[in-house]
């Protein structure tokens, strides 16, 4: 019987049954006797190990489970976003709080901003567009208002 038992150790691939363990369970082995058929003993170590790994599975299953719907979330907020961008004006750039009381006072239809005004030329790659955008941005005329007839 100790032959089997050391066996069915060395086959083991889940269950991460140490030598101290298998140690415990051929010594609990040899107090078996054909008087006292106690077998709880030498199972108990391979029992203790089973219910700690199981424990351990089940916490990383919770851990697994939290981070999934923590993801889920995120994309569910990433995908509403990209839903509104979709549906939204093109972003406006920053202004000034004296911009914006400029904007204010002049009545609809005198105007526009020059980002709403123009579009680039198809010629332009995307990042040559960033940077011309950048540029027109850093220079406070990404904004300017442009009135009725170029000026």
């Amino acid at each position: 019987m100790r032959e089997s038992l050391v066996r069915w150790h060395q086959g083991l691939k889940q269950l991460p049954l140490d030598g101290e363990q298998l140690r415990d369970a051929l010594q609990a082995l040899t107090l078996v006797s054909i008087k006292s058929r106690l077998y709880e003993p030498v199972r108990r170590p391979a029992l203790l190990t089973y219910e700690q790994e199981k424990q351990r599975s089940m916490q990383q299953l919770l851990q697994l489970e939290q981070q999934k719907q923590s993801l889920l979330t995120d994309r569910q907020t990433l995908e509403q976003e990209l839903e509104e961008w979709n549906l939204a004006r093109e972003p406006e750039p920053a202004r000034t709080e004296g911009r914006t009381s400029s904007r204010q006072q002049r009545s609809q239809g005198t105007g526009a901003p020059l980002f709403s005004a123009c579009e680039f030329e198809a010629a332009l790659t995307e990042s040559e567009q960033a940077q011309l955008e950048e540029t027109l941005e850093q220079a406070g005329l990404l904004d300017a208002w442009i009135l009725p007839g170029g000026r």
